[in-house]
């Protein structure tokens, strides 16, 4: 094994880890009230200047600049624009702007105003943008991208030619002004496997006093599951936790792959905000000695190594 390759790939995971722990992560909402479609893609045909001194030209995004005929030069950055009208009825609403993927060193404008940087090629990031954008009104973003040759992940190096590019979709979506981010949930069995207890991690943002959290589950069948307790005050504290107790829950292993749906309704002063879902396996994962177990059991791994590739846009997978 070239040794070289895996240090470099695991400083480059380790450093997009760090630098998303510096950024808020957003949960985008099913149903949101007052707004008729929460979530806008902005994926589709943007303009492209290859150059300070080129025209401006179309291209497909999600998709490689150089599968799509540039050719890119490594630390030499290229620009992206997009003008779009967002949705009126998001006027009074948080407004996050969401990338999925740039590679690899991003600079961003919203309505000719500088915003932020970003590092990293595969990973997402979400950018509170509601004070920069108008409602009922064309938009416009504009991106520049460098494929640095110095990136520590060296994807271009790997696939031999510059990767750069918005590789992953993009968009934006609305929230209440009291919302939740960086959820995170985490199951916890017993020591028989039996019966578990479901964590919700959040932090709250907005004047979160009067808030409340109200969880609903269902068995992988779409029945619901009864609760001990199924509404928790947010408070205001900027960050909290909820539990979630269930006895003998359907486990999830590769031959059983069982997801439970819970959902999740924000309530502000007694009235429903907005509400989103995540899909749960009840599992426990560790390593023993030279042991990968899932739920106490050994699992022995076999599997290839699968790229995101596509023969148009290169590193940018359809469904």
């Amino acid at each position: 094994m070239n040794y070289r390759i895996f240090f470099l790939l695991m400083a480059g995971l380790l450093t997009a880890v760090s630098g998303l722990s510096q950024d808020k992560t957003y949960t985008v909402p099913d149903m949101l009230v007052g707004v008729k479609q929460p979530s806008v893609s902005l994926n589709g045909t943007w303009q492209f200047r290859f150059s300070p001194n080129s025209p401006w030209t179309a291209i497909q995004v999600p998709g490689e600049a150089a599968m799509q005929g540039y050719a890119l030069e490594h630390d030499r950055p290229f620009r992206y624009r997009k003008s779009f009208r967002l949705p009126s009825d998001y006027r009074g609403k948080t407004v996050v702007l969401r990338f999925d993927g740039v590679y690899s060193h991003a600079r961003l404008w919203v309505n000719g105003a500088f915003v932020r940087e970003h590092h990293g090629g595969f990973t997402r990031w979400d950018t509170d943008v509601t004070a920069l954008v108008n409602a009922g009104k064309t938009n416009t973003l504009e991106l520049e991208i460098t494929d640095r040759l110095d990136e520590i992940s060296y994807a271009s190096g790997y696939a031999h030619h510059p990767v750069g590019g918005i590789l992953r979709d993009v968009s934006i979506f609305a929230l209440p002004t009291v919302h939740v981010h960086d959820l995170r949930l985490e199951t916890q069995l017993d020591a028989q496997y039996r019966d578990a207890l479901l964590r919700i991690n959040y932090a709250v943002e907005g004047e979160g006093e009067g808030g409340e959290m109200v969880y609903t589950l269902t068995d992988p069948d779409g029945q619901p599951i009864a609760l001990q307790q199924n509404r928790f005050a947010l408070g205001g504290n900027p960050s909290g936790s909820h539990e979630l107790p269930l006895a003998a829950p359907l486990k999830w292993d590769a031959e059983h792959p069982n997801l439970y749906t819970l959902t999740s309704t924000v309530y502000h002063n007694g009235k429903a905000s907005c509400s989103f879902s995540h899909k749960v396996g009840f599992r426990e994962v560790k390593v023993v000695g030279d042991r990968l177990l899932v739920n106490g059991q050994a699992v022995k791994l076999r599997g290839a190594c699968r790229h995101d590739n596509h023969p148009t846009r290169g590193r940018s997978t359809t469904a």
